[in-house]
């Protein structure tokens, strides 16, 4: 027999000064609240601990989760530094980037590796071909 109120629905059903037999009963098996007959309690009752009991267990349960996620975000707010993203030498390379507009220097194929297949362009004839 477990009658402490560690939970919601336990609450709300000893509230209506349930039996302990049928207050065990309905904690093992909640689906008995939909034929509260088989359980030995009224309609009205079954109706008020679904509302009452498993209303106020999830406004519980939110409560605790929002206050975790509070907790959490506090937590981050202190762990989680600020790491600067700018370099040393960032406006140096920017500079360097517009200064450098010479083209790459092309790599000549070894005698071995496979030839490119030509590149088609669509303003380009039929018969032109770019490698």
């Amino acid at each position: 027999m477990m009658l402490n109120s560690n939970n919601s629905l336990t609450h709300t059903m000893v509230s209506l000064s349930l039996p302990s037999h049928v207050v065990d009963s309905i904690v093992d098996d909640p689906a008995l609240l939909s034929n509260p007959s088989a359980a030995g309690i009224s309609q009205a009752d079954a109706t008020f601990i679904l509302n009452s009991g498993y209303t106020t267990g999830f406004h519980n349960l939110f409560i605790i989760n929002a206050s975790l996620t509070v907790v959490a975000f506090f937590a981050s707010l202190i762990m989680i530094k600020h790491k600067n993203l700018n370099r040393t030498d960032d406006e140096e390379r920017k500079r360097e980037g517009r200064l450098d507009t010479s083209v790459p220097e092309i790599v000549e194929l070894s005698e071995n590796a496979p030839a490119k297949a030509p590149i088609s362009d669509p303003e380009m004839g039929p018969n032109d071909h770019r490698v």
